[in-house]
């Protein structure tokens, strides 16, 4: 995936253009299309009509009877008068308004909602799986044109804790996976930095030297918590672990002020060269403190991180996703707009679900959310990583075990 910036569409509340000495009983005239909806991009089926309120104005403000058309200009909307205009695709487009000799544009912006094969997921056909359960799956595509699927797997229970190594799946068909292996393991010493293992990862190319970088994230569930180190490798299968955090939590070893990072990761390059990374964290401001916020760092070359801010945050969210946000997978679904798919639950109220929500976004960086995309009252959905149409994540059917799960998803 190749995120590239743009400027952040500015929807105005009106489009408005005029010409001064048109010949017409009511003097200077204009025309003026506010969208009748209330965020900056419009969420809508394909086919739906774009709430506009379209009025030509004369001199003093008052709406006189003369016909406006429409004119789109890239095929995400369809139509010509301001009643009739329908949702084609997803995308921006920018509306060209006539009337009486008056012109004014619009620009728009529609995210038509994601269409999925199977709710909630279906299991991923795999010939096995190493002991243990499944957790935090990233899903990308390898240089030799095959799928790859790494993921945890816990193992509970044992004389020295809890710990999670980190395996890989392959697949030549995107549709059946074969076991490929440890990718890394648990620091045998319990109370280390990485004593608890590995989950959550992104894979780059390396900037200062062949081959790839792989971000991921490690941790001890008894000292120093979770936070994001780095591994390089020259063939996209053997990785070797190098010695420096690249984000912290900013915690010790007592972890008495920890900021847990990690919990799902992006990483691409921006057009001027740096690079930027979006994971879940624990938040910086007060009202997100103790909550997974997703967050944004910057890097000049892959090795250096610096804290940015929030992109998306539980205050974003309705109540069913008001207690944490994390694991972020984003999709370009045309130029200048993009869509995340992301983890949000309500871990701290009764009867707490973990569900998988999306948003959208014009640059990459402000994000409206859409709501919810899979989830219901007797499963629980985790850690979503998507791949081209393929969307892999971790489903807990009540009374169940935990399970890879795919879907196939379409984004009109």
């Amino acid at each position: 995936m190749r995120l590239v910036t743009a400027p952040a569409l500015l929807v105005p509340a009106f489009a408005f253009g005029c010409v001064d000495d048109l010949t017409t009983p009511q003097g200077r005239l204009a025309v003026e299309a506010t969208p009748a909806y209330p965020e900056r991009i419009f969420t809508a089926p394909l086919g739906s009509l774009l709430p506009l309120v379209c009025r030509v104005l004369d001199g003093r403000g008052h709406a006189v009877p003369v016909e406006v058309t429409v004119t789109p200009s890239s095929g995400v909307i369809v139509g010509a008068r301001c009643s009739d205009l329908r949702i084609q695709r997803s995308g921006l487009d920018t509306l060209h308004f006539a009337a009486g000799g008056v012109a004014a544009t619009l620009p728009v912006a529609v995210a038509v909602p994601v269409v999925v094969d199977s709710v909630p997921g279906d299991s991923l056909q795999v010939d096995s799986l190493p002991v243990g359960a499944p957790w935090a799956p990233t899903l990308r595509g390898n240089s030799h044109g095959q799928l790859e699927l790494y993921f945890a797997s816990l193992v509970t229970g044992t004389g020295t804790g809890d710990y999670e190594d980190l395996h890989r799946l392959v697949s030549d068909d995107s549709v059946h996976f074969q076991y490929d292996g440890v990718v890394l393991r648990h620091d045998p010493v319990t109370c280390s930095l990485t004593g608890s293992g590995f989950e959550n990862l992104a894979v780059v190319p390396r900037q200062e030297g062949p081959g790839w970088r792989m971000f991921v994230a490690g941790g001890s569930f008894s000292c120093y918590d979770w936070q994001i180190f780095s591994a390089i490798s020259t063939d996209e299968r053997n990785w070797t672990l190098e010695s420096v955090i690249r984000v912290g939590n900013e915690s010790d070893s007592a972890m008495s002020h920890p900021y847990p990072t990690g919990e799902g990761i992006v990483v691409d390059q921006l057009p001027a060269g740096d690079w930027w990374m979006f994971n879940g964290a624990y938040g910086r401001a007060p009202a997100d403190a103790g909550r997974f916020q997703i967050l944004e760092w910057n890097s000049p070359d892959q090795l250096t991180w610096t804290y940015v801010g929030p992109i998306l945050t539980t205050q974003q969210m309705p109540a069913a996703g008001s207690d944490a946000v994390y694991s972020p997978t984003i999709r370009q679904v045309a130029p200048g707009l993009w869509r995340m798919i992301f983890t949000g639950d309500n871990r701290f109220h009764p009867g707490a679900r973990s569900r998988l929500w999306t948003a959208v976004s014009t640059d990459s960086r402000s994000w409206q959310v859409e709501g919810q995309l899979l989830g219901s009252d007797s499963t629980n959905l985790y850690y979503s990583s998507l791949q081209g149409n393929r969307l892999v994540f971790i489903r807990q059917d009540d009374g169940g075990s935990r399970r890879l799960a795919i879907a196939t998803v379409s984004m009109p």
